[in-house]
Order: structure tokens, then C-alpha cells, then sequence
């Protein structure tokens, strides 16, 4: 098992009971502070706390380690924006989720609350052996990081995440 517990965040799992209040779903932003190295993966897992762990289209990215900025699309057309700016600290773990008829909001806090919910996932899979989500989420996330990662080297072209291939496990 491989995750943050970001994608246990009841601040964001609240949002997902939410999504009906926006109507369809256009747009997701995600912000954080830090570099994409270092917590990119932090906020795609928190895109799976909505239920967006998987779908993923494509990326593109531009900036630096000081500042980079995303784009993610989804085959439904949902997009994302990840923007992690380095000594953007205000910015740690904020979402908003707007769509055809509105707009909702959450803000991380809880971290205790996300790490227990996290550990408890582990011990129930130790326990009776059902993963808490299929890995292979997981890989996808990691597709995802490596295309941000590469579409930024090359200037912030589109990278297709599908160009990846199948990953063995």
C-alpha cells in the first residue's frame, strides 16, 4: 500500500458528498506549498478523496522548483489545476470544486484525523487482506507525477498519460 493521507482527508471526502451542489463538475484546484517533487503526489491524492483517482487524460506543466503550475484533464472533461508554490504555506491543502451550478470549498486541518483514518486502512488490509483501493490508482497517480515532472523539462507541453503504457507490478 502506497498513499497520503491526503486521500483521507474527511475535509475533502466531505466535498465528494458535496459534488451534487455544484451541478456537473468542470473545474478542481489544488494548492499546497512546497515543490511538485516533494508533495505533487500529496495533492493528486487528495483529488482521490473526491473519487478522481483514476481517468486521467493528460498533463501539462510550467514553472520551476520554486513554483510550478498543472493542468490535468480527465476523458469526462474535468479539469484540474495543481499549483504548489514553495513558501506558499496559506495555500497548504486547499480545494475548491466548481461546476455548471456552483461552487464548494475545503481547507486540510485535520492531520491527526487523516493519518489515523490512513493507518486504519493498513491495518484493516493486514488484517483481512482486501486492499483499501486497487494499486493500480496508485500507478496511475504515479503516471501522472512523472508526466508533470517531464512535461516540465520539456518546455510544458501536453503529455498524454496513456503514452506511459502498462506498468508491470
Amino acid at each position: 500500500m502506497s498513499s497520503s493521507c491526503m486521500r483521507y482527508a474527511q475535509e475533502f471526502i466531505a466535498l465528494r458528498s458535496r459534488l451534487h451542489e455544484v451541478g456537473q463538475p468542470r473545474l478542481v484546484t489544488v494548492t499546497t506549498f512546497k515543490g511538485w517533487h516533494r508533495y505533487g503526489i500529496h495533492t493528486l491524492e487528495s483529488l482521490s478523496a473526491l473519487g478522481l483517482q483514476t481517468g486521467w487524460r493528460s498533463i501539462s506543466q510550467n514553472g520551476d522548483n520554486e513554483l510550478s503550475v498543472s493542468h490535468i484533464t480527465r476523458f469526462d472533461e474535468l479539469h484540474a489545476v495543481v499549483v504548489i508554490s514553495q513558501d506558499m504555506y496559506g495555500g497548504y491543502g486547499c480545494m475548491n470544486v466548481y461546476g455548471t451550478e456552483g461552487q464548494i470549498a475545503a481547507k486540510f486541518e485535520d492531520t491527526f484525523g487523516a493519518f489515523k483514518a490512513q493507518l486504519e486502512a493498513f491495518v484493516e488490509w493486514l488484517r483481512t487482506g482486501n486492499e483499501p483501493f486497487p494499486f493500480s490508482e496508485t500507478i496511475d497517480l504515479m503516471k501522472l507525477l512523472i508526466g508533470g515532472r517531464n512535461s516540465r523539462s520539456q518546455g510544458g507541453g501536453e503529455i498524454m498519460i496513456n503514452d506511459y503504457g502498462e506498468v508491470e507490478i
